[in-house]
């Protein structure tokens, strides 16, 4: 599977060389999407996992922003395991957040690290496709505990881009 990491601004130029998009948006922000999201979905509903919540590590960090769930990791990881079946791991799969900075780098690596077990080659994977790549440590504390890896792959983020 070949990911493709960016920002909203960056959608339209990638959109037509993807098979499948996970779309983060700020909750209520769906109206800024852009329009490509509304053709792909028109090609194949299927082809487009639609995710609304706020960019943020805890929930006391503001009150009024929704927090990423474990429903939502799950829901990703589903669509990542369907997607790859269905694509046999030839497809191009799109993540975008606002900037392609937070969120998308997150659920990207939630998602390489649940299909390939090797968290190393995941991060290495992210910081070539997205090099301003700062995961959401909230995507990741969730992550790690779906697939229980024990603080495993929190204390690699950490290292990686919170030293």
């Amino acid at each position: 599977m070949e990911i493709i990491i960016c920002g909203v601004s960056e959608v339209n130029d990638y959109i037509d060389d993807v098979d499948g998009v996970i779309s983060i948006m700020n909750p209520a922000w769906r109206i800024y999407a852009p329009s490509s999201m509304e053709e792909k979905k028109e090609e194949n509903r299927h082809s487009v996992l639609e995710l609304e919540f706020d960019d943020i590590w805890a929930e006391e960090d503001e009150l009024g922003l929704e927090i990423v769930t474990k429903d939502i990791i799950y829901q990703v990881l589903d669509f990542a395991d369907d997607f790859q079946e269905k694509y046999k791991g030839e497809g191009t799969l799109s993540i975008h957040c606002h900037e392609g900075i937070s969120r998308s780098t997150g659920m990207a690596l939630a998602i390489l690290t649940h299909l390939t077990k090797d968290i190393e080659s995941a991060i290495n994977t992210i910081n070539d496709v997205r090099p301003q790549a700062m995961p959401n440590i909230e995507i990741i504390r969730l992550t790690d505990e779906i697939l229980k890896l024990n603080g495993e792959l929190v204390q690699k983020v950490f290292e990686e881009y919170y030293h």
